[in-house]
């Protein structure tokens, strides 16, 4: 009897050990199909990138500036937030924090100026870092819609701002429009030039960060200098208000205003011809500027000084993990 008793033990032990091993396998493959469900088995990309950001107190020398340095595969910005924080205290115990958020499709640049010196102002709007180089299409327009479809014409007859809404131009340069691959660079300025708000070109403005409010007074160091530029022997328009003619006036100026406040952030129409035109719209680019510096660092990145750290991180949206993350030491400019 014992011994039947000892044969009857051993297949109930293997039957609890087999249904043990097939909950098990049931979890894993329920784990899995969920994960399939929820997209949560999206590779996370992986990125590789050297950035400096750099505060000499003046426009033509102060910048954010990156080169992606590796990925496993071109990454999409479009996919990509990036999210910026920064702490400062003063010997006073004042304590600032700064910082912003970069989405794809949300403007975070918006200024009004003139790079040709012709009969119109254009209104400047669009989604920074801007890309250059590597993974960065050619087949681009750096104006937004409603900024120059009466100035640049395209063979087929149609304005710039009617090809980009039929996709058959688009902002490539813009964040959310390029690829980040190996050797592609990212850049952001302060506004204050008049090639393209940037160094080089004709010459500096006299509103702008770090510029001189006159031609004979010196350049204000770490802050921003505000108002409009009159323009020579008249009035200017503005493309983006269907300004249209050729008046014997000289618009080489810029309007620069404080950055925006209250109702009016985030400004979420990267797309809209003209937003203040839209009944109920509370968004008027007209009202406010904001440079690239300010659209990636925060309002008033300007109390930054060489020494201080900005933390940076790259959130890939689909899967919701940093990618990227760092602690950036500000300089003064190396340029």
């Amino acid at each position: 009897m014992k011994q039947q008793n000892e044969r009857a033990v051993s297949p109930v032990v293997g039957v609890m050990l087999m249904l043990v091993v097939v909950i098990i396998i049931a979890a894993v493959v329920s784990g899995f199909a969920g994960g399939l469900v929820g997209g949560k088995n999206q590779k996370v990309p992986q990125l590789a990138m050297d950035v400096t950001i750099a505060n000499s107190g003046y426009w033509s020398t102060s910048y954010i500036k990156g080169e992606v340095t590796g990925v496993d595969a071109p990454i999409a910005t479009k996919n990509l937030q990036i999210v910026t924080s920064w702490t400062k205290s003063f010997n006073n115990g004042t304590v600032i924090t700064g910082g912003a958020t970069t989405t794809p499709g949300i403007v975070n640049f918006n200024v009004i100026y003139s790079t040709h010196g012709s009969y119109a102002y254009d209104l400047w709007r669009d989604t920074v870092p801007q890309g250059y180089g590597t993974g960065v299409g050619l087949n681009s327009s750096i104006f937004a819609p409603g900024q120059g479809g009466n100035i640049f014409w395209t063979v087929d007859g149609h304005g710039t701002e009617y090809n980009l809404k039929q996709g058959t131009v688009t902002n490539s340069s813009w964040w959310g429009n390029y690829n980040l691959q190996a050797g592609t660079e990212l850049l952001c300025r302060p506004f204050g030039g008049s090639n393209s708000g940037q160094q080089g070109g004709n010459s500096q403005y006299i509103v702008g960060y770090g510029v001189n409010a006159s031609a004979t007074s010196p350049a204000v160091q770490y802050q921003y200098v505000y108002g409009t530029i009159p323009p020579t022997g008249g009035s200017c328009p503005l493309t983006m208000d269907g300004g249209l003619g050729y008046p014997a006036v000289t618009c080489s100026g810029a309007t620069f205003l404080p950055y925006p406040t209250g109702n009016q952030l985030p400004d979420p129409e990267p797309t809209t011809l003209i937003p203040s035109l839209i009944p109920g719209n509370p968004w008027d680019p007209h009202t406010y500027s904001i440079d690239q510096m300010q659209g990636v660092l925060g309002a008033n990145w300007f109390w930054l000084r060489p020494g201080d750290i900005v933390h940076m991180k790259i959130i890939h949206i689909p899967t919701g993990k940093i990618i990227w993350e760092k602690d950036i030491v500000v300089q003064g400019s190396v340029i």
